[in-house]
């Protein structure tokens, strides 16, 4: 669909600004609504994570990843639920990107270390150590999308 869309718009001739100017109209409404919602951080923040694992253009990165992912998705967002949570959690993301985007494998694996070290703690804060993921798949299974 988007490549459809990106065609679509390449055919129409569309300029720079026009685009620019259309982003700028979705991404701030899409801001918006997203912010109405802070019950999907989890969600988002499992999103983070598959995206990183996408890049890595290991399919078997993606499944592992995402599937983990949806099973403590219900946990996290109990971990995620507070404002001062969020804005580590965030600083500890764009850490991350940061060092992509700089191209330092090393200190992208560093930080991401560290952020899962911390993601951890706080899960265990909510959830405990022990607690058997069976007791959580029907609320997975049960929940609607």
């Amino acid at each position: 669909m988007e490549k459809l869309i990106g065609l679509g718009l390449t055919l129409q001739r569309v300029t720079v600004r026009e685009v620019i100017e259309a982003r700028r109209a979705l991404e701030v409404e899409a801001a918006r609504m997203a912010a109405e919602d802070p019950s999907k951080a989890s969600r988002y923040d499992l999103q983070y994570h598959v995206m990183l694992a996408r890049a890595s253009h290991n399919r078997v990165l993606v499944h592992f990843i995402n599937g983990m992912g949806a099973l403590l998705e219900i946990r996290i967002n109990k971990a995620v639920n507070r404002q001062p949570v969020v804005k580590e959690i965030v600083r500890e993301h764009n850490a991350v990107l940061e060092a992509l985007f700089a191209r330092d494998p090393e200190r992208a694996a560093t930080l991401m270390g560290s952020h899962l070290t911390n993601a951890a703690e706080r899960l265990f804060a909510v959830a405990g150590k022990d607690q058997p993921i069976a007791d959580y798949i029907w609320l997975l299974l049960a929940r609607s999308d």
